[in-house]
């Protein structure tokens, strides 16, 4: 995953799920209305289009409306309603080929996410043009092949070339990025940054809630539907979910050397009784965690090299499992690295 690096790899997702009634003298109760939310999806290159029409058909069933990213500032602003927010992962010629024919029909709003190595024939540059003629399709940027680079000079020249690549095909410079695979450090955000990207997309399982601040969060948050095509019933608990208010949330990169991260959060909200709270990695069992204040979570996890884990820490609801909860995520990768990650020059 790593080209030209000697790092081995270890993924895992880290996924918080909470199901909370009372905190701070409020109530959670299944009567209190939902907020408004958008949960930004992410979609693999492999998904085809019965797939993806069945996901249509589940999100309309559910009520939920489709959003696009160019209308997402607005939404945050007080949008109403529960919507969705369509992005395709490395969308190669063969994908849009595939499901653009659909996605008209259906006028689906979304947003193509391209490496622009796998865009160099003509006849599939020229397809593009004509796709994002159409109001409802926009495109950005991985770096121009789409894998995860750790050196910063080798991911500023990747960049650089995805950037020029891009204008070529289009027209217009790229005001969208994605980090391949939703990785990246703190010396990667600060080479994005001086893009301007109008929006910058990471990969974690977060909504976003209409009347927050009208400005996008610095790296959006996506829902990786990989794990979803077939699975509508965990795809419906996910979606049920509401956001829990965190801050001072660190790390603030998802790419770390060690494989004992340092994970910590503050809720906005006391949890009256921290023995409600559990927290599980993967199929491991439980992990401790330690409560610094009444707010303030910390945990230590160990992560077994080279195997994806998932941690999730859940406060079980009264009223069982669906009836919702409060939810916050974070996406991290770990590896043991031969040598340091190199730093911005």
């Amino acid at each position: 995953m790593f080209a030209g690096s000697k790092f081995f790899l270890n993924v895992f997702v880290f996924v918080l799920m909470f199901g909370m009634l009372i905190h701070s003298g409020r109530a959670f109760a299944a009567a209190e209305p939902k907020p408004s939310s958008v949960f930004i999806l992410s979609y693999p290159n492999t998904v085809d289009a019965n797939t993806l029409r069945s996901h249509i058909s589940f999100f309309r069933k559910s009520g939920r409306d489709f959003l696009s990213l160019s209308a997402l500032p607005q939404f945050l602003k007080g949008g109403q309603g529960d919507d969705v927010l369509l992005t395709f992962e490395d969308a190669t010629p063969q994908l849009l080929r595939t499901i653009s024919p659909l996605l008209i029909e259906e006028n689906i709003p979304c947003t193509f996410l391209i490496s622009t190595t796998r865009w160099t024939d003509a006849a599939d540059r020229d397809f593009l043009r004509i796709l994002l003629r159409k109001s409802q399709f926009q495109a950005g940027i991985h770096l121009d092949d789409y894998q995860v680079i750790s050196d910063v000079k080798r991911f500023r020249q990747s960049l650089n070339r995805a950037f020029g690549d891009f204008r070529l095909i289009t027209g217009a410079p790229p005001n969208i990025f994605a980090f391949p695979e939703g990785l990246y450090t703190s010396e990667m955000r600060t080479v994005i940054d001086r893009y301007n990207f109008q929006a910058v997309l990471g990969q974690a399982a977060n909504q976003l809630t209409g009347g927050a601040d009208p400005d996008l969060p610095a790296i959006l948050p996506r829902l990786d539907m990989g794990i979803f095509l077939e699975d509508f019933e965990s795809l419906r608990r996910v979606l049920s979910l509401r956001p829990l208010e965190v801050r001072d949330a660190t790390p603030q990169a998802t790419l770390l050397e060690t494989g004992m991260p340092a994970i910590g959060f503050t809720i906005e909200e006391n949890i009256p009784d921290k023995r409600d709270l559990k927290c599980y990695l993967s199929d491991l069992g439980e992990v401790p965690y330690i409560a610094l204040t009444d707010t303030r979570i910390e945990l230590r996890p160990v992560l077994t090299p080279d195997v994806p884990q998932t941690l999730r820490c859940i406060l079980r609801s009264p009223y069982g499992a669906d009836t919702g909860g409060l939810s916050t995520a974070f996406l991290l990768e770990t590896r043991t690295p031969d040598e340091p990650l190199s730093l911005p020059e």
